[in-house]
């Protein structure tokens, strides 16, 4: 599985929220756009890790999740 590349990455973010807020939000303002906090950083790596750990099954749906900046 290609997501298994990226590991290190996933499993690197420590879902403390500051992707959240603050500046950020300025400089990816996702969350707001989207209404989701699937879109956040922390949202995408969730779901990459669920994925990793196949606890979700990859759809067209959570790729455009993943992949959507």
């Amino acid at each position: 599985m290609y997501i298994e590349n990226f590991r290190d990455q996933i499993y690197n973010c420590g879902r403390c929220g500051y992707c959240l807020g603050g500046y950020i939000s300025h400089v990816c303002p996702s969350r707001f756009i989207a209404g989701f906090e699937s879109a956040t950083a922390r949202g995408r790596m969730l779901i990459a890790k669920a994925l990793l750990e196949r606890k979700l099954d990859y759809s067209q749906d959570l790729a455009s999740m993943l992949f959507t900046c």
